[in-house]
């Protein structure tokens, strides 16, 4: 079954049971396969807090997405997704994602030197938050340690409620 086929066998299902063009169970699971139809090769941690909204762990994610009918594979140390097709040999893919792919085209944010220098230039300490959530977004916990970042859901909090006010605001 092709990605195409599951979208529309997974509305049609919803529609059938729950009695609803698409639900809010069965909604994630289109929007996940819609952005790997669309983007070919995706990191799982990505995907998987884009469509589901939850904090990321790569077994609970896997368990999820691997109800699509796709491939699940390691490449530079991260977890990418690809669209399942007969008569692929996708060690070979693989294989040519980490040779012929850079590394820093297929990871997210900067190294630990390059977020350094950007939290110098910052003029203050919110700045620097800014820019230490925004550089590490796509990453677990343990990397932003190895970024030198000590707390990072703390962090993301901090700058996700400075948002939310800083939206309130603006609607004023």
């Amino acid at each position: 079954m092709s990605l195409a086929e599951f979208i529309v066998a997974v509305k049609r299902h919803c529609s059938d049971i729950h009695s609803d063009r698409i639900c809010v169970t069965c909604k994630p699971v289109v929007i996940a396969a819609n952005e790997i139809a669309k983007k070919g090769i995706v990191p799982l941690s990505a995907l998987y807090r884009q469509c589901f909204g939850t904090v990321y762990k790569s077994d609970k994610a896997i368990r999820r997405i691997i109800q699509l009918p796709v491939i699940i594979f390691r490449s530079f140390n991260q977890l990418f997704v690809t669209a399942f097709v007969d008569r692929v040999d996708y060690t070979k893919l693989v294989q040519c994602v980490y040779k012929y792919i850079p590394q820093k085209t297929m990871s997210s944010g900067v190294d630990k030197d390059s977020l350094q220098l950007m939290c110098e230039l910052a003029s203050s300490e919110k700045d620097r938050k800014l820019i230490r959530v925004a550089c590490c977004q796509g990453k677990s916990g343990n990397e932003a340690k190895a970024m030198g970042i000590s707390n990072l859901n703390k962090e993301k909090a901090m700058v996700y409620e400075a948002i939310e006010e800083y939206k309130e605001i603006k609607k004023l």
